[in-house]
C-alpha cells in the first residue's frame, strides 16, 4: 500500500457510506494501490477547499440520487478543468526547462518555427 508522506498529527474521522459507496472506495484504494482510509481522507481534503456555496450545490445535486443526469455534466466539467490546469502547469514547467540556442529571438516568429522544428526532429 502507499506510503503516507506526512508526519502531521492525525485523528481518525469515521462515517457511515452506503454498501456501493463503500465498495466503490474500496474498489478504488485497490486500483491505486492505497488504503481506503487515505481515498477517503483525499475526498474529504477536496470537499473542504471547496467553497460553501460549492459544497451547498453539491448537497442539492446528491439530493438527487435517482437522476445521474444532474450531477454526471458536473463531474465532467470538473474533470476537463483540471485536466487543463493539469496540462497548463505541465506544459509551462516543459517551457520553463527548455533553453533557447543563441541566436533565436522570441519575437521572431520564423525563427522560433526554425528551432521548434529542428528540436522536434
Amino acid at each position: 500500500m502507499g506510503r503516507r508522506k506526512s508526519n502531521q498529527e492525525r485523528k481518525i474521522v469515521s462515517a457511515y457510506a452506503e454498501l456501493q459507496l463503500a465498495q466503490s472506495v474500496a474498489s478504488i484504494a485497490q486500483q491505486e494501490d492505497r488504503s481506503v482510509a487515505q481515498v477517503a481522507e483525499e475526498a474529504l481534503k477536496l470537499y473542504i477547499r471547496l467553497p460553501a456555496a460549492t459544497r451547498d450545490i453539491l448537497r442539492k445535486f446528491n439530493q438527487d440520487t435517482e437522476n445521474e443526469a444532474t450531477i454526471t455534466p458536473a463531474v465532467n466539467a470538473l474533470h476537463r478543468t483540471l485536466l487543463a490546469i493539469r496540462f497548463e502547469q505541465s506544459a509551462k514547467a516543459l517551457a520553463d526547462s527548455m533553453t533557447l540556442p543563441e541566436g533565436v529571438d522570441l519575437d521572431d516568429e520564423e525563427a522560433v518555427l526554425d528551432w521548434a522544428t529542428e528540436v522536434s526532429r
